[in-house]
């Protein structure tokens, strides 16, 4: 099945390998791509712990990771955790799901120090006030923020649209045309990643059990 990768890179060139490998057609097409936030070491201060949310987030980190690694790190899933654990953090611990998994792991940790959130401009849950409701004390960071990328239109002979955020399909949203989704299966990592396509007719929609890689790539 020919499929369109609309995540950004690097992790589009990284999902496309795994379609590939199991006997599709990817067109690595990626329609955001996330651009850094200007940081500085002092931007981290009185940090306890670090909350990530994506693999982004981890890359606009990283070259203050030699001086950070020794604070505890909680991924959202297990992409972002390896992510994290090669830019050079020691203490990782995964989530291996969405935002509210992740609360609950970090609730699970006692004794932690504020939890500094690492986030993009427009987050996709609001990790800071769930545990702030549980009287944890955190705050928000914003290390990038995400941006569309020039492509203007959706590539040619494509099957299935792959979605992996709602900033994702919103871009996607706005560049194709009720009547080209109508042969199209859509393929998202959760409801509310595709959410901004909700008013397109797709052939099909499947959406992944759980918000990782593995789950949704199942779904083909």
């Amino acid at each position: 099945m020919r499929i369109w990768v609309t995540r950004a890179l690097p992790q589009a060139t990284a999902t496309a390998a795994r379609l590939a490998a199991s006997g599709h057609d990817p067109v690595v097409a990626p329609v955001i791509e996330a651009r850094p936030a200007r940081l500085g070491l002092e931007d981290f201060a009185g940090a306890g712990a670090l909350a990530l949310t994506s693999q982004a987030g981890v890359a606009a980190i990283a070259e203050f990771a030699p001086r950070l690694c020794a604070l505890p790190v909680f991924a959202v899933g297990d992409a972002t955790a390896t992510a994290a654990r090669l830019a050079g953090f020691d203490q990782v611990y995964s989530a291996s799901g969405r935002v509210e998994d992740l609360v609950a792991l970090i609730l699970a940790h006692s004794g932690l120090g504020p939890i500094l959130h690492a986030s993009a401009l427009l987050p996709a849950g609001d990790l800071v006030g769930a545990l702030a409701l549980a009287g944890r004390s955190a705050r928000r960071l914003v290390v990038y923020e995400t941006i569309p990328s020039p492509i203007a239109a959706m590539p040619d002979q494509v099957e299935a649209i792959m979605i992996h955020s709602g900033q994702a399909a919103k871009a996607v949203a706005a560049m194709i045309l009720p009547h080209q989704t109508e042969i199209l299966r859509l393929y998202g990592l959760s409801n509310e990643a595709v959410m901004p396509l909700a008013a397109f007719n797709f052939a099909k929609i499947a959406i992944a059990r759980f918000a990782n890689e593995e789950s949704i790539l199942s779904l083909l």
